[in-house]
């Protein structure tokens, strides 16, 4: 077989023509999917990183030529290529040809091995896409749904089994599966199954139908079933969900839902938040001062930030800790039931009432109620809370009884609920009631003091609930983790150490095991992508302005910015690090503390040598900056310095004191 040749058969996706009942193939299982390779009798197949490997997966802990396959004989042997993280069978690192039975696996680094019978493995693995890939189409399709008002469920399958080949299994969920349903692989022994449009009966007959139809020779499975909205309302949360349902599953009750109600506890109310970062910390002195009041208080952040957790450390700290919490998405309950949910209904209140029912709030008596993503609440359900909050009384659906409640009020969004009330959409005495105070939770992206703690935090979880003994992560894929700018914040992070403690190969979990979306991202190049040209001074601080389409986040650009300097002076001093100190001016120990700060530890292509500074320093550079990003946050916001450090995501005390000493209005 030429290298050309099995270059095109690894390069087939899992989805192309059927090979046919032909002998031996290798399944390779990577961190982009499935790839299917023929082996051809006395025609060796070498894996690697590159050229003049045949088949080459990417991975970083490849060497160039890591390992042969040979079949002789109808036997396949396998022979370690003198590579560096070496060749394992079985778990068992082999320095001689080894042969390579149907049930055994063989690790290559991060990428994993097995032989099996050729037959119609391509046409059996017909159809699975990579986590990434799936990952989109489940975010797509979870913003249809919120526009529409449909329902999606996601069930995630995994084998008890390490060993449990995807094969083996895989195409019955194809042939229980619509045409319109997506199949991912998010892991070597587990696969996700979007399904739009349907109810929760639907997503469980599939997942009974699973396990019912599992023959002696396959192994044992568990499933998590999770709907949106009802149990998530965005696409990393339904991944952490199912995560979470899968976890609690076994062979005595091997499918797993949550509670799908409602009505809901906080997440991990036994942890502890991570509090590292100084807007975290004014957060929770806050709390500290308020949490024995009874006034109501406003958490805004975006998506996955933890308004849930602030929520709850409010609830803890107060008097009413001993009495009930209860949590309700707003946005996940219908309009026309949101009433009889929050203050319940009488018996006959409407079809379907065949009993009186207490709502959240008397369930809540002496407790808290979060009302979370608020901005969703409709119309009618506004003014019935705003009179509970007024009278401390309520009327159930269907009466006409006033009912005392002592309830502490407490509601979380990601939504501008001022810029709301300006277009009627929500009522602007309802958010003066609810506006007593307002939280900021700060998104991820400037708490990247918080990303490590958080990360031992989640293998820590991850590993009992997945049965692994992950025993940290390496510092290369810290460094990812802290350049990355966390769209979907604390949940997107958890949601991708929950996916590399099961992927992981190893006992640390390495940059490989990270999703694509984190391995791909440079925080240079995407930072200078949202600059804006400006037709002023030419020195590469003034030509350019970061401009961000949901904000200017000054930290966040500041330290690309720094990031990029110190790269360039890096490079233009060989990586002596006294010498890029003097060129950029600045003490040799502050460059090694941003160095060790930022992960910098090599130049990507592009990067072009710092060969004069201008007569600036690198401070004078980053005052630069940031001067030009208050001037255009200004601009954009006529002067209002409230919404301009909101666009800047500072507080207004820090915007109003840089304005002061940069002298600008």
């Amino acid at each position: 077989m030429s290298s050309n040749d099995a270059d095109t058969m690894h390069d087939a996706q899992i989805d192309a023509e059927p090979l046919g009942d032909l002998g031996k193939a290798l399944l390779i299982y990577h961190r982009e999917g499935l790839d299917v390779v023929p082996l051809v009798e006395g025609h060796p197949i070498v894996v690697g990183r590159s050229d003049p490997s045949h088949v080459r997966p990417k991975s970083r802990r490849l060497s160039r030529q890591h390992a042969r396959f040979v079949l002789l004989d109808g036997t396949v042997t396998v022979e370690d290529l003198g590579s560096t993280n070496g060749t394992y069978l079985n778990g068992e690192r082999i320095s001689r040809p080894a042969m390579v039975g149907v049930d055994d696996e063989v690790t290559l680094g991060s990428v994993m091995i097995s032989v099996h019978e050729l037959g119609n493995l391509q046409r059996r693995l017909h159809g699975l896409e990579s986590h990434e890939r799936w990952m989109a189409a489940l975010t797509d399709e979870v913003n249809r749904a919120r526009t529409f008002r449909r329902s999606v469920a996601v069930v995630l399958i995994r084998s008890l089994s390490r060993r449990g080949h995807l094969n083996r299994w895989v195409p019955r969920i194809r042939e229980l599966a619509r045409d319109v349903d997506r199949v991912g692989l998010f892991g070597p022994d587990a696969v996700e199954v979007l399904l739009p449009e349907v109810e929760l009966d639907a997503a469980r007959r599939l997942a009974e139908e699973v396990i019912k139809g599992r023959a002696e020779n396959e192994p044992p499975l568990v499933c998590g079933v999770v709907m949106y909205p009802d149990d998530a309302s965005s696409a990393s949360e339904l991944c952490s969900a199912a995560s979470a349902a899968v976890a609690g599953a076994s062979l005595a009750q091997p499918i797993k839902f949550l509670a799908h109600t409602n009505v809901w506890h906080s997440s991990d109310p036994d942890q502890g938040p991570i509090i590292r970062d100084p807007a975290m910390i004014t957060v929770y002195e806050t709390i500290d001062r308020v949490a024995y009041s009874n006034i109501p208080i406003l958490i805004e952040g975006e998506t996955g930030t933890g308004k849930e957790v602030v929520a709850r450390a409010i609830h803890d700290r107060s008097d009413r800790r001993d009495r009930p919490m209860r949590c309700i998405n707003c946005g996940a309950i219908p309009s026309q039931l949101i009433e009889s949910v929050l203050f319940g209904h009488e018996k006959g209140a409407f079809t379907g009432a065949d009993r009186r029912t207490k709502g959240v709030f008397e369930e809540s008596e002496g407790g808290t109620v979060l009302l979370d993503e608020i901005g969703e609440l409709a119309a009618s359900a506004q003014v019935a809370l705003l009179r509970v909050l007024e009278t401390k009384r309520l009327t159930r659906v269907g009466s006409h009884t006033e009912i005392d409640v002592d309830v502490r009020v407490l509601a979380a969004t990601h939504r501008d609920i001022e810029a709301m009330t300006k277009d009627g959409s929500f009522r602007l005495d309802l958010f003066y009631r609810l506006n007593t105070l307002t939280l900021t939770v700060p998104p991820l992206r400037r708490r990247v003091d918080e990303i490590r703690p958080l990360v031992r935090q989640f293998v820590k979880l991850a590993n009992g609930a997945n049965g692994r003994s992950i025993l940290g992560i390496s510092p290369e894929a810290i460094a990812t983790l802290e350049a990355y700018p966390w769209p979907g914040n604390v949940r997107e992070l958890r949601n991708a150490i929950d996916r590399a403690v099961v992927i992981a190969v190893g006992d640390v979990i390495t940059v490989d095991d990270l999703p694509e979306r984190l391995r791909r991202f440079d925080p240079l190049s995407d930072a200078i992508d949202d600059w804006k040209e400006s037709p002023e001074p030419t020195d590469m601080v003034t030509r350019a302005v970061p401009v961000d389409p949901s904000g200017l986040d000054l930290k966040r650009q500041v330290r690309a910015y720094e990031i990029e300097l110190i790269r360039s002076a890096l490079l233009s001093a060989e990586n002596n690090q006294t010498d890029a100190a003097d060129l950029l001016q600045m003490p040799r120990r502050t460059l090694v503390y941003k160095i060790r700060a930022y992960g910098i530890r090599d130049t990507p292509p592009g990067v072009k040598p710092l060969t004069d500074m201008g007569g600036l320093s690198f401070k004078d550079r980053i005052e630069r900056l940031e001067l030009r990003i208050l001037q255009e946050a200004l601009n954009r916001t006529a002067g209002d310095r409230a919404t301009a450090s909101r666009l800047l995501g500072i507080q207004k005390r820090t915007l109003d004191t840089k304005i002061g000493r940069f002298g600008i209005g």
